[in-house]
């Protein structure tokens, strides 16, 4: 069981890692995506169709990673699907991380309010995880991520061929924004469940803010 704690640890931390490099690509994509000041200096500046452009580029970009943070098929890859799947399928293995939480939380309650403290925060990840998973927006992504990012997926409609529609999906601009924050908060928890690890992220994304409006020039982020 030690073996199989050390390696969902090591998944954990890959996870929160992979997590935080999303949020990064985000925090420089967003003015891209709200800001009307940037929008009109790069027009002004007769730059607006290469900003249109790169703003795609980032942005399916970001969607692909996202995909493959929350759903990633490779055995090898740490996902917020395959974790859960772990937590909940391996036997012991809950009982273990349990046990472990009630030596390593000290000071804070007795030995069995520890116990359902970690029940709770574990029944919140499962819940939430379930939820993202099968969100519509989780859906859209990998269904792009498969058809038009990973993949080239030509299809007949009517007479005509052509690639997927990725209108058919749904999406818009902020659900990204809704996956990650999400998404932190399924780590923030694993990284509790798994390692009896406290963070926060704040500060970090509150430099990375400043560091993109000064890229961009700009006032607010958002």
């Amino acid at each position: 069981m030690n073996a199989a704690v050390a390696k969902l640890e090591a998944q954990v931390d890959a996870l929160e890692e992979l997590t935080l490099r999303a949020f990064n690509r985000y925090l420089f994509l967003a003015p891209m995506l709200t800001s009307g000041e940037l929008a009109s200096r790069m027009n002004d500046e007769r730059n607006g169709n290469l900003f249109v452009q790169l703003r795609g580029w980032l942005y399916w970009g970001l969607v692909q990673e996202l995909a493959k943070i929350c759903l990633d098929r490779d055995e090898k890859s740490p996902c917020i699907s395959s974790i859960r799947s772990n937590l909940a399928d391996t036997p012991g293995l809950l009982n273990f991380l349990e046990q472990k939480y009630t030596n390593n939380i000290h000071g804070i309650g007795s030995v069995e309010e520890l116990r359902c403290e970690f029940q709770r925060e574990y029944g919140k990840f499962d819940t939430k995880a379930q939820q993202l998973l099968e969100s519509n927006v989780v859906g859209g992504y990998k269904t792009i991520r498969d058809k038009l990012i990973s993949h080239n997926e030509l299809r007949k409609q009517g007479e005509r061929y052509q690639f997927h529609d990725v209108a058919e999906e749904n999406l818009k601009y902020g659900d990204e924004r809704q996956v990650l924050e999400t998404l932190r908060e399924l780590v923030i928890l694993l990284l509790l469940l798994v390692k009896n690890a406290d963070t926060n992220w704040d500060s970090y994304l509150n430099t990375t803010e400043n560091l993109v409006r000064r890229f961009w020039r700009i006032e607010a982020t958002f």
